[in-house]
């Protein structure tokens, strides 16, 4: 005769009706010789498992509850250490709380049998599943008689006269809920009592009067009513509130009420002082963002910071620059913002020229000059020489013979719209340096021949100092 396995039953103590659930059917399993007894272990304790009497063979049973969280990581690994001694591991899902693939489980849908609307039928459907998985021995079950049954259906039936009367008599309901909400952080949570915007509720009513449900969510942009047993909600804004669940008609109705904190995001913003100025500028950034105790700035020019302002931040050229901050807070919650900051260029007036001999024979002392002037449209030239002052709106080159052979200082403003101004200055010796050079050598040679040696020590234009 094969043996029959003994079931453990790992349960808390906030799922009274479940376990209820769980110990019927594990009788009429035991009744039909498919199993040959349970035992059934609560709380932290629950884990602590008989090892030197476990058979191969034998099933733990675990109902996933919310009070077998803090106990169900390291409950599980406790579990598969056992698993080569050829047990059953089975999870039967009761609240949405993550199971382990690696064991049996049911619903074998793995919707929580809390949030299915006929549980009745539910247990039926994990009861089936366990009769498969332990088969009666000898292939035969006990028959439950009739009588059996009709106990059953006689109390089902009172069951339900008293869930309809109860509340008729003292004319209220009994009604709850939970919820759970996905925020921005693109996390689950299970029975929170706050979020980040935008934030997603998922609720679900507990009451006996589930067709007369009533929801009102605490938020000014609720327009309407909203009914049912399991509704969402999106929370947009900021703020706390209050969430209010009507159960039953208006002469008998229950209700309740939970409150929910929907926190605010981090919000980027920013700042931008003296943008606009000319090349090469400063730019300060003075950072505007809430909801954020750290930053990230990036500031377009290849500088970045952790500061919360940005002061003083060097631009040497002109462009167009993007600078992002990142404002984010402790949860690691981020939001960027971004700007476009402009440096200019400098557009006033700004003169320049070069010179360089042209003469000949007929012009000795003739000069061209090269006008590289910027940002102007009128041009004033002063040579010096007692000449007339030339003015011109165009830059082509001119020139201009001198009087004598001397220094002399020309200058050449530069102006834009008849205002702003520059000018540049530059003296000038018309003729080549070269031939002068060799002039003031055969002079110096002629009358002071001591010299000689002295000038060469001299650069060539620095020879226009020694007298002919």
């Amino acid at each position: 005769m094969a043996n029959r396995p003994n079931v453990y039953l790992i349960h808390a103590s906030d799922a009274v009706q479940h376990v209820d659930y769980m110990k019927e059917i594990l009788i009429r399993l035991k009744a039909g010789n498919r199993i040959s007894s349970f035992i059934p272990l609560e709380g932290a304790a629950a884990w602590a498992l008989p090892e030197k009497n476990l058979l191969a063979g034998d099933a733990i049973v675990v109902l996933l509850t919310n009070q077998i969280i803090p106990f169900k990581e390291e409950g599980e690994k406790y579990l598969k250490s056992l698993q080569n001694k050829d047990l059953k591991i089975i999870e039967i899902i009761i609240d949405s709380i993550p199971y382990d693939s690696g064991f049996y489980f049911f619903p074998d849908d793995a919707q929580p049998i809390r949030e299915k609307g006929k549980m009745d039928e539910a247990w039926g459907k994990v009861e089936k599943g366990l009769e498969q998985m332990f088969p009666p021995v000898n292939g035969k079950e006990k028959k439950s008689d009739f009588t059996k049954y009709l106990k059953y259906a006689v109390a089902a039936i009172v069951l339900l006269l008293l869930i309809w009367l109860v509340p008729k008599l003292f004319h209220k309901n009994e009604v709850n809920f939970t919820f759970r909400v996905q925020d921005a952080l693109m996390k689950q949570k299970k029975d929170t009592s706050s979020c980040y915007q935008p934030c997603l509720a998922s609720f679900y009513a507990e009451s006996g009067d589930a067709e007369n449900l009533v929801w009102n969510f605490g938020d000014s942009l609720q327009k309407t009513a909203v009914t049912g047993q399991y509704p969402e909600y999106l929370f947009t804004q900021a703020g706390t509130y209050t969430i209010k669940l009507a159960a039953g008609k208006e002469e008998d109705a229950a209700s309740t009420e939970k409150k929910l904190e929907v926190k605010p995001v981090p919000q980027a913003d920013f700042e931008v002082v003296n943008n606009g100025c000319v090349a090469p500028c400063q730019l300060t950034f003075i950072n505007r963002s809430v909801y954020a105790d750290q930053y990230s700035w990036d500031l377009g020019n290849g500088i970045t910071t952790t500061e919360k302002d940005a002061k003083n931040i060097q631009y040497p050229a002109s462009g167009n620059f993007t600078v992002r901050l990142t404002a984010s807070n402790k949860d690691g919650i981020k939001l960027d913002t971004s700007k476009s900051v402009t440096i200019a260029v400098d557009e006033s007036p700004f003169a320049r020229f070069t010179a360089s001999y042209s003469g000949d024979e007929q012009h000795k002392y003739r000069m061209t000059f090269k006008n590289n002037s910027q940002y102007s449209d009128e041009y004033t030239w002063s040579f010096g020489d007692g000449s007339d002052l030339l003015k011109t709106n165009n830059q082509d080159a001119i020139t201009h013979d001198f009087p004598s052979l001397k220094t002399y200082r020309v200058a050449l403003t530069a102006s834009k719209n008849r205002s702003a101004t520059d000018e540049y200055t530059d003296d000038v010796y018309p003729r080549k340096f070269i031939w002068q050079y060799k002039d003031y050598i055969k002079a110096v040679n002629k009358t002071n021949p001591a010299y000689m040696e002295e000038i060469k020590k001299y650069a060539v234009k620095d020879a226009a100092r020694f007298p002919r």
